[in-house]
């Protein structure tokens, strides 16, 4: 329970269990040796919330059908996984598929690969990208990016559904720079 922070809505992963050599569960750091923190959203909030009452700071937050450690077996028994992923017609998708589908909905919602490899406690970009969608549509991206920052912010071109101007100002920099430009070009003068 410690490791749940209700306050900033967030929960820090700063262990895990593994598979001891005689079967048994070893606590100990997270595959990267790192905490990291992940966000305690407002729908799943409520169901935390509950899980959370009368427990005491050190007792878990979610346990085993027993009250033991949640494992990855006894978590695909409890939501009965096998009926599950034949229901939703995906009868080959794993446990650890819902880590990609974590990253992707991430990426699509605008995170930030940095954002996103500190969400998953990945050790690298390269890492983090196996996990996601992030290179698909770069270059329309890129070219939304720099429409926008090339029609000067005003909604003009390709970039014209992204909300608001550069972060840096390059929208209205830019703007002024092409009316330079056409004044040099009104005035005989080539661009620099």
């Amino acid at each position: 329970m410690r490791d749940v922070d209700f306050s900033h809505n967030i929960i820090r992963v700063s262990r895990s269990l593994s598979p001891g050599r005689n079967g048994e569960l070893v606590e100990q750091s997270p595959k990267s040796h790192k905490s990291r923190e992940v966000p305690l959203i407002a729908a799943l909030r409520p169901h935390v919330e509950d899980a959370a009452r009368g427990k005491k700071p050190d007792d878990l937050l979610l346990s085993g059908p027993d009250g033991g450690r949640l494992t990855n077996h006894n978590a695909r028994r409890a939501v009965d996984w096998d009926v599950l992923r034949v229901a939703i017609g995906r009868p080959d998708l794993r446990m650890h598929d819902l880590r990609h589908t974590f990253a992707t909905i991430l990426f699509d919602a605008g995170a930030s690969a940095p954002d996103v490899l500190a969400t998953l406690g990945h050790s690298s970009l390269q890492v983090t990208e196996r996990y996601s969608r992030a290179r698909e549509g770069v270059a329309r991206r890129a070219g939304a990016v720099l429409d926008q920052a090339l029609s000067g912010g005003t909604g003009k071109g390709a970039g014209a559904g992204r909300k608001g101007k550069s972060d840096r100002g390059n929208g209205p920099r830019m703007a002024r720079t092409q009316q330079n430009w056409r004044r040099n070009e009104a005035a005989g003068r080539k661009k620099p």
